[in-house]
């Protein structure tokens, strides 16, 4: 999730002005470089064998790690639930967490809520590769972009790695959001798709993005969440 969109939702469900939005990345500022095109980050093998309907799925994904200035460490137990849409060029995404849930709260209520929200991404010309869409914010498109998924013969991923970059006026990287998304959420499963993902973001250098701030690479845990 880009760092305007999740202004937008922390704004109209959580209550908070952009400058709290601000103060989440004040130790994220413009990297020295711009963002990558997504040839340079994404596994060559996805742009003839990507597969839309393994990737969306039946199962919900469940954020496993992430590096994203706008997700607070209040929050938890992230899921990802994407489903098609109408539109046999788009895809719906409805994603959900609990605030607070890993530690207190100064801007959220102090009682564990579920939160969620909408997305709708348009299919491109390229393969795994999407525009991403907010009702709130109808005028502007979140780029996202599939680095890795899991290499299976199982009828869905079972992970994918998600990149999305936005720059600003000077065309430099001002937020930088990496999601590791697994089905599932706990127990060994869990925990070999994300050491999967964590090697493949080392194979194909997106761990650079996170090993270049102090933000690094946040892991989620998801024991005793709820999700509904």
């Amino acid at each position: 999730m880009t760092m305007l969109l999740l202004t937008v939702v922390l704004t109209l469900f959580f209550g908070i002005s952009h400058q709290t939005q601000v103060e989440l990345c004040k130790n994220s500022p413009p990297q020295p470089y711009s963002c990558p095109s997504f040839t340079s980050i994404q596994d060559p093998k996805l742009a003839s064998n990507f597969n839309i309907s393994k990737f969306i799925g039946k199962s919900p994904y469940y954020e496993l790690a992430l590096h994203d200035c706008t997700q607070p460490k209040s929050c938890g137990c992230m899921r990802s639930y994407k489903y098609p849409s109408s539109n046999p060029y788009a895809f719906n995404d409805n994603f959900t967490l609990v605030s607070p849930w890993t530690e207190p709260s100064s801007i959220m209520s102090s009682t564990p809520k579920i939160y969620e929200n909408d997305l709708v991404f348009n299919l491109t010309s390229h393969k795994g590769v999407f525009e991403g869409f907010w009702p709130a914010t109808v005028d502007t498109i979140y780029p996202d972009t599939v680095v890795a998924v899991s290499d299976d013969n199982n009828s869905e991923y079972n992970w994918v790695i998600e990149f999305q970059c936005v720059e600003n006026e000077d065309h430099l990287a001002k937020f930088i959001g990496v999601n590791f998304y697994s089905r599932s959420n706990l127990g060994t499963a869990a925990d070999i798709n994300y050491e999967e993902m964590l090697q493949k973001s080392h194979e194909l250098g997106i761990d650079f993005y996170w090993n270049s701030t102090s933000d690094g690479l946040r892991r989620v845990d998801h024991t005793g969440c709820f999700y509904e």
